[in-house]
């Protein structure tokens, strides 16, 4: 690769904060500017596609629109690169895949609450969401990804400089864990208790038609699951599974040096699964099986948006399907 490099960003159905985290490199971006120029992207005038050596995109596929200008930006690049959990994975606009496209318009525009008018459409033809919000490989070839809600500037940094020097970036491939410093003595012990955002407890019973039937009802109680708000205090130096806070860690991919560990917060999985694991949501389950009683993972209320919150599981993405 030349010395001057064509670089193209883009984004799709997402947040933009990938694009926020390229400008967080502040001086080192300056630096990059001297041997790259920054062709197309929503940050510029010139947002269409044209002839890049590289090109970032963040966000999933989620539109027909975004599905036209993935297949341009690919025409139109050398290399490349999906940028952060929502182009490697999905991300958080791919659990709208849990229901159908009639039904996430139906409840954005006629029933979510809030609505000035109810039922009424945007003024204009927006663009149609297809089936399933889709991964960016999982609709046109990629060939370099970067993990992270947002990838750290240091990430996007890296990847910049290796693409300009016409090497491929390499990220690590282990579990946050083995950059968290938090002690974990006792971690597959099992206990009766467990913090989590939401809890069930599975104690009424009902019965229809002859048979019984456990109904979960909306109530916490310390010898079953409880919630992680209601905990005094965390301790900084102990894993929080060891507390029985929930943490997503063992699941998650390394990237960010366990930036939220650091200040006392658990992961919740932002970066996805490592490389060699097929799901996130399947995996943290295994792990959260080692230390809980049999019946507790069917008390948390949301057990798919906290176990597959930045990456849904892939068969519900239709992974490869729709690959040109």
């Amino acid at each position: 690769m030349s010395a001057y490099v064509a670089v193209g960003t883009a984004w799709l159905a997402g947040c933009s904060g990938c694009h926020v985290a390229l400008l967080d490199l502040a001086d080192e971006l300056e630096d990059i500017l001297h041997v790259a120029e920054f062709t197309f992207s929503p940050l510029g005038d010139v947002r269409e596609p044209v002839s890049v050596d590289v090109a970032f995109v963040e966000g999933c596929v989620s539109t027909t629109e975004d599905e036209s200008q993935i297949a341009r930006i690919r025409g139109a690049a050398k290399i490349l690169v999906a940028l952060g959990s929502c182009a490697t994975c999905g991300g958080i606009p791919a659990l709208r895949n849990l229901s159908n496209a009639t039904e996430v318009v139906a409840r954005s525009y006629a029933e979510a609450p809030g609505l000035e008018v109810v039922g009424t459409m945007p003024v204009g033809e927006p663009p149609r969401l297809r089936d399933r919000a889709q991964r960016v490989a999982d609709v046109v070839t990629v060939d370099v990804e970067i993990p992270g809600c947002p990838p750290t500037p240091e990430m996007i940094g890296k990847a910049l400089k290796a693409l300009l020097a016409g090497e491929k970036p390499r990220f690590g491939s282990k579990n946050l864990c083995v950059e968290c410093d938090r002690k974990h003595p006792q971690l597959h012990l099992p206990r009766r208790q467990f913090l989590a955002d939401y809890a069930y407890a599975s104690t009424d019973v009902e019965e229809q038609d002859g048979a019984t039937f456990l109904v979960p009802r909306r109530e916490i109680f310390d010898d079953t699951v409880r919630a992680i708000f209601e905990l005094d205090e965390i301790d900084p130096t102990l894993c929080f599974l060891e507390q029985g806070v929930l943490c997503m860690g063992p699941a998650t991919r390394q990237g960010c040096n366990a930036a939220c560990p650091a200040i006392n917060y658990p992961c919740r999985g932002c970066f996805g699964p490592t490389p060699d694991m097929f799901e996130q949501g399947a995996r943290i389950m295994d792990a959260l099986a080692t230390i809980l009683p049999p019946p507790a993972l069917t008390h948390f209320e949301d057990l798919v948006g906290v176990s597959y919150r930045f990456c849904p599981p892939r068969p519900a993405c239709g992974e490869g399907e729709d690959k040109k």
